[in-house]
């Protein structure tokens, strides 16, 4: 069965706790997968094969979608599955940053859940170079709800944008996980019901307007 599937990038349940990941190990992607936070899986085995693909073997009592995840939580998840999932996939951006390379935005259908409580970025394919702390954007996008409000001003491409946008669209789909909407002009509003908490400011942070004062920080 398969879990994830993103060109050449497939994750699929070989039988009860046993899945495979195959990656395109010889590509321009090498350097995500590299860094990928694969110490918070339990890897069994991985190989190489003819293709230049890696698969990796991994043991674990779930993986599901993000929008699976959500489905089974009723839509809504609780204030620790947020907090478990700005921490992972903030952690994935900032190794990302690091090696000067960011995300335009993330979507539901980029994240997949491992044992209900660990979440991984796995769209490899609009992973971007950062150019004097912007991205350039070439390629037309299917609109989505958590674009930042740099990328939903774009009139026409190719043009540029803050390497920030996918911190914004990070507490963005939080937010949307937490309160089953998001919206940019009352997010404060829906987040009443955590306010001054450390999830709270963490969004607060990441949720500026102006990337200049958007950053991620959990404290």
């Amino acid at each position: 069965m398969i879990i994830y599937k993103q060109n050449k990038v497939v994750l699929k349940k070989k039988k009860k706790d046993e899945y495979e990941l195959r990656v395109p190990w010889e590509s321009e992607q090498k350097l995500f997968w590299l860094h990928f936070p694969f110490p918070l899986l339990k890897i069994t085995g991985s190989k190489i094969v003819k293709q230049a693909d890696k698969i990796f073997n991994i043991h674990a009592a779930s993986i599901q979608s993000l929008t699976q995840f959500l489905a089974r939580k009723g839509g809504q998840l609780s204030y620790e599955d947020c907090m478990n999932f700005l921490y992972d996939v903030g952690n994935q951006l900032q190794a990302l940053e690091g090696f000067h390379m960011a995300l335009p935005y993330i979507d539901t259908k980029d994240i997949i859940v491992v044992n209900d409580k660990h979440f991984f970025y796995m769209d490899a394919d609009k992973v971007l170079p950062i150019e004097s702390g912007q991205i350039a954007i070439t390629i037309p996008y299917k609109a989505s709800p958590f674009f930042s409000p740099e990328f939903k001003k774009i009139s026409g491409i190719p043009t540029y944008i803050s390497s920030k946008a996918g911190f914004y669209s990070l507490g963005a789909l939080a937010c949307y996980c937490m309160t089953k909407k998001y919206d940019e002009k009352n997010y404060r509003t829906l987040l009443q019901s955590i306010y001054a908490t450390k999830l709270y400011w963490a969004l607060e942070r990441l949720l500026q307007v102006d990337p200049n004062d958007r950053f991620y920080l959990i404290i």
